[in-house]
């Protein structure tokens, strides 16, 4: 049986006694220093400390064409002109770049990657035509009724909002002209209603998903509202009311005795208010049009309303110039509050 080794030996045999010196010395194990730092520094072959001071293309990648030669440049806001003051290749890292639209617009970016990577990206958010360079960033027109400037992945420029930017995106089918649009931003629908009716559901991006049609006498809508859940209240002519869900079934309609002027519905789209031109606010359930409320009438018709971001203040615009505030409070008609209090 093999004998276990006891602490006197393990340091015997891990130490070395130097008789001259009179010193000890013990092989030690790996701390965290050892491992967090090594001994041979990281040289980064795109950023040389001995080349000469600017930017330079490497000419052995695909995105080389698309880059200059320089050791300065001049910014387009503060008109001054500043010095590169390091050696930078397409393969260098943590850099800031500068992209320079044939506008006279300028992009500054950052990256801990290599530039080449980056500016790649760049190219393929032009090709796919997706988001460009930013977010916020366009295609740049020349002018009023002239097409935007070509933009192709062999010269990423930098497209930011100009004077005139693209649309994002065109929604079409109707035949006649829009009187009303509404945006679910939650869900990412936009509704909307012509002259003549009907009225479509489309995405953000542009493409038609379905017609909200009603009954037969709801021909020409005038007013949307949408909550936050998809349910898109319809004010038609004669003070005709019609609530769609979003897959465009009719849950409720109604008819009231007043030319409507405005809609709006609650945060949370439980409750519904309309004015119009015999200057009265109604408060109605939006679910199935149950009135809620009357609000005393004005001297003046209702041109528009809003609500306060609490939800507590209703602003109206009366046909005689004078914006009037109600105090309102839709937790008072909720079923649970009335129960309880």
């Amino acid at each position: 049986m093999k004998k276990p080794r006891t602490w006197k030996s393990t340091l015997l045999r891990a130490t070395l006694v130097h008789a001259d010196e009179g010193r000890i010395r013990g092989n030690m194990g790996r701390n965290i220093r050892d491992r967090l730092v090594h001994a041979d520094a990281h040289i980064d072959l795109g950023r040389r400390l001995d080349g000469p001071e600017g930017f330079f293309p490497c000419r052995h990648c695909t995105s080389c064409h698309n880059h200059k030669k320089a050791n300065s440049f001049v910014s387009h806001m503060t008109k001054k002109e500043y010095k590169i003051k390091r050696f930078i290749t397409c393969r260098s890292t943590n850099v800031v770049y500068l992209l320079t639209c044939p506008c006279g617009l300028q992009y500054v970016g950052k990256t801990n990657r290599q530039l080449r990577v980056r500016i790649n990206e760049h190219r393929s958010s032009i090709r796919r035509g997706s988001n460009f360079c930013h977010p916020t960033h366009r295609p740049c027109f020349d002018g009023p009724g002239r097409p935007p400037r070509k933009m192709t992945a062999d010269r990423p420029s930098l497209l930011r909002h100009c004077d005139y930017p693209a649309p994002r995106a065109v929604l079409t089918g109707h035949d006649h002209e829009v009187v009303c649009v509404s945006v679910c931003a939650e869900l990412g629908l936009v509704i909307s209603g012509a002259k003549e009716g009907p009225c479509l559901v489309h995405t953000i991006t542009g493409d038609l998903l379905r017609a909200l049609e009603g009954p037969d006498n709801c021909l020409c809508p005038r007013l949307i509202s949408v909550s936050s859940e998809g349910h898109c209240i319809i004010c038609y002519e004669r003070g005709r009311f019609c609530n769609f869900s979003i897959n465009g079934k009719l849950l409720a309609q109604m008819e009231v005795n007043d030319s409507t002027r405005a809609i709006l519905l609650s945060s949370d789209g439980q409750n519904l208010v309309t004015g119009g031109d015999n200057g009265v606010v109604e408060v109605w359930q939006a679910c199935d049009f149950k009135q809620l409320y009357i609000y005393p009438g004005c001297d003046a018709g209702i041109r528009a309303m809003d609500l306060s971001h609490d939800q507590r203040t209703l602003i109206t615009g009366m046909a005689s110039g004078s914006i009037v505030a109600f105090n309102i409070d839709f937790n008072r008609w909720h079923y649970e509050h009335q129960n309880r209090y």
